[in-house]
């Protein structure tokens, strides 16, 4: 895709014209009006469906990262990166690729009433021939079956090691019964993936990125 597109072009009109009110979520009490949501929906779909964004506000004062995502589809990454790239400077407003790993590892997370707690999930990692392979092991999950605790806890790896490392380093994602003693099957719990990842992780790794 080239990054002149007219579609890419068009959408970050759009976020000009209404960098006013993009800027107003620095206040926890703003909202983005359903109008502009359903426009900047809108506009990304335009240039590919699996496009996905959301607004938050940055640790530094008067900041608004635009995070820009494919929902986890591989073929949506390289759209994403351009998207971004071709971002004008917007005053206040700072456009990522992907989620970033954050600072502070959620203890919980909550979908839809369901609370995953962080605690219930263990992993082992493995590199094999320069490829990591993550296990990942939930109690009574059925892998047959919708199970919205994948979804939490995907969730919990986008914040622990970032949306682009896991789509781009981690090779494969398996699920698992959770075994009677994790510990005697030498699993670990989530809470240590980053540590682990870290050391196992390719070196031209990176955890988002940042193209202004």
């Amino acid at each position: 895709m080239n990054i002149n597109n007219s579609h890419i072009q068009a959408f970050w009109q759009l976020v000009s014209d209404n960098a006013q009110e993009l800027c107003s979520l620095v206040s926890d009490r703003a909202a983005l009006s359903t109008e502009l949501l359903d426009e900047l929906h809108a506009g990304l779909q335009a240039i590919d469906p699996c496009l996905t964004v959301f607004c938050t506000p940055a640790d530094e004062a008067a900041t608004v990262h635009m995070v820009f995502g494919c929902d986890g589809y591989q073929q949506g990454i390289d759209q994403v990166l351009q998207l971004v790239a071709a971002a004008p400077i917007l005053e206040g407003i700072k456009p990522l690729a992907f989620s970033q790993r954050d600072k502070h590892i959620p203890d919980a997370i909550d979908l839809n009433g369901l609370l995953v707690h962080l605690v219930e999930v263990y992993f082992s990692l493995r590199s094999v021939q320069g490829n990591l392979h993550l296990d990942l092991y939930l109690e009574d999950i059925n892998i047959h079956a919708e199970d919205l605790r994948v979804e939490a806890v995907l969730m919990f790896l986008e914040a622990i090691i970032g949306e682009y490392d896991m789509m781009t380093c981690i090779s494969s994602i398996d699920w698992h019964d959770m075994p009677t003693d994790p510990d005697d099957h030498g699993l670990k719990p989530l809470s240590e993936l980053r540590q682990n990842y870290d050391a196992l992780r390719p070196i031209n790794a990176d955890y988002g990125s940042q193209l202004h």
